[in-house]
């Protein structure tokens, strides 16, 4: 006899448990199974013929996991079930790889009645960047957009954006925008306004910057983006300078 293992699914196995039950006019008073030994053996042989009768692709698509695809290999040359099985491992492993993806990727408007659940109760498992804002307040529009850039590269991390008023009635304007971080369920740190990160001229890799160094961000900058740019202003400055210069000695 041919050795088959065989997975039972538990609605197949309660479609066969009753088919028996009726066979033998034995109805249970709990539904604790009473199969004999060989009326179970039975059921099981019946679903190895079904599986084995089943076509490759069609166990294929029965397939769940990587592992259980590779070992569906086929005996024979054939070019079709070769493409077939590479298609599938190509959509298996694309589900795989979202599930390794990030659980955000976008900066989403909430309303101030959502904070708790959506910043509070969300930090627990994540960093969560909430920007206080209004569109008429100068600077508000600057962040957003570097905020979205931000959301995208740090998938990770859940960043949000609401107005101040519907999270804090009364928030003072001159203080916009304001950058809170959640983590653990309390306050992390806060920002304040442009000024400490570059004004009406901030960049994403500013606010990257600052967000890295509270921890809500693992960044790949290796110094302050403003000291870089400093650096290649005065590199540039003195390549002007030495070739002024080069021009004033070809002269005299």
């Amino acid at each position: 006899r041919t050795k088959h293992t065989v997975k039972l699914k538990t609605h197949s196995m309660a479609t066969e448990w009753d088919e028996a039950q009726q066979r033998i006019g034995n109805q249970p008073k709990d539904n604790t199974p009473t199969l004999t030994e060989g009326e179970l053996l039975s059921i099981v042989e019946k679903v190895a013929e079904r599986y084995e009768s089943a076509s490759k692709e069609d166990r294929m698509d029965m397939a769940d996991s990587l592992d259980e695809l590779e070992g569906l290999e086929s005996d024979e040359d054939d070019e079709f079930l070769r493409d077939y099985r590479a298609k599938r491992m190509a959509a298996l492993k694309g589900i795989a790889a979202k599930k390794r993806m990030g659980l955000f990727g976008s900066l989403r408007e909430i309303s101030g009645a959502a904070w708790k659940p959506e910043v509070t109760d969300a930090s627990e498992k994540h960093h969560v960047v909430v920007m206080l804002y209004k569109d008429r307040v100068p600077g508000c529009d600057v962040m957003s957009a570097c905020l979205e850039k931000l959301a995208q590269k740090f998938p990770n991390t859940k960043f949000v954006k609401t107005i101040s008023d519907s999270a804090i009635p009364g928030y003072p304007d001159h203080l916009l925008p304001t950058l809170i971080v959640y983590f653990k369920g309390d306050v992390a740190s806060q920002i304040t306004g442009l000024k400490t990160l570059g004004g009406l001229g901030c960049t994403a890799d500013d606010v990257e910057w600052a967000l890295s160094k509270i921890g809500a961000v693992e960044t790949d900058l290796t110094e302050h983006p403003r000291l870089a740019e400093r650096a290649g202003i005065r590199f540039k400055s003195s390549g002007y300078l030495e070739r002024t210069n080069e021009m004033t000695d070809d002269l005299s």
